[in-house]
């Protein structure tokens, strides 16, 4: 993957630059935007959960805004897993163009769809950061762990990317479940709630949930200042490489038959 990636970089990063233009083309602000939007919505959430629900992260002290911010660090890492998964089933789809050249490297597509999607994630992360200094005055030590632990996120993305993009060709109904499916994701992850708020019985259900997993430890380390253990980053690194040779296994056998479906 890192050398096909080195050997199209020029074309993945043209590709992912005007994905990115494409988005705020015509608009005044232009890519302005992409700072603006997720610091209204910070704003909102500390506004409602501060002063209109007076809200609490479990025993958690802090000022007016801690639970936004809380909510926020789930918030960016489910945002990214999002953004991946819905933009996956449409991507061969719109670029038919691309699909039935034959010398185009289709993989280039994914590539520059993940990497729109890191350039979105990066930002809410800056702004999770100085909300969170603003917030608690300081940053926990366990930051510095962070690149370690959005490596393996960023592999799984991909992935997810590869895969329903692949399916998406063959299956077009997948993009209008998409919706739901991510309606019903975020509401069954601990992203406006600490795991610790659900019933012990059905906590061993929701650690079933990668979003879980992945949410409460992006949490522990951007906010609680506990590090994760080595044997979970393990657990993480192997699952996130497998799910990636699973997704590129079965996009080199769908392939070949993009261009007669489409």
């Amino acid at each position: 993957m890192v050398k096909y990636f080195l050997n199209n970089k020029t074309l993945i990063l043209k590709l992912a630059k005007r994905d990115i233009d494409s988005k705020y083309k015509g608009s005044l602000m232009g890519g302005f935007w992409a700072i603006v939007n997720p610091v209204i919505m910070l704003c909102v959430y500390s506004f409602v959960f501060s002063e209109v629900f007076k809200a609490k992260w479990g025993t958690l002290e802090g000022g007016k805004g801690t639970f936004a911010v809380v909510l926020f660090a789930g918030l960016i890492i489910f945002n990214f897993l999002a953004e991946c998964l819905s933009r996956g089933p449409v991507l061969f789809t719109s670029n038919v163009n691309y699909v039935k050249k034959v010398v185009f490297p289709l993989g280039c597509l994914p590539f520059s769809i993940v990497l729109s999607a890191i350039f979105n994630f990066l930002i809410s992360f800056v702004i999770l950061i100085v909300a969170e200094l603003i917030v608690f005055g300081t940053l926990p030590f366990t930051v510095l762990y962070f690149p370690l632990f959005i490596v393996p996120l960023f592999i799984i993305g991909f992935s997810l990317i590869v895969i329903f993009s692949t399916i998406g060709v063959f299956f077009r109904d997948i993009a209008q479940a998409i919706p739901i499916i991510i309606t019903f994701l975020m509401f069954l992850s601990p992203i406006f709630y600490p795991l610790s708020a659900i019933p012990k019985s059905f906590q061993d259900i929701m650690v079933c949930n990668p979003l879980a997993f992945l949410i409460e430890n992006a949490r522990d380390i951007l906010i609680f200042g506990r590090s994760i253990p080595v044997e979970k980053y393990a657990m993480l690194y192997t699952a996130s490489f497998i799910f990636l040779a699973v997704a590129m296994k079965i996009f080199k056998s769908a392939k070949k038959g993009f261009a007669d479906v489409l």
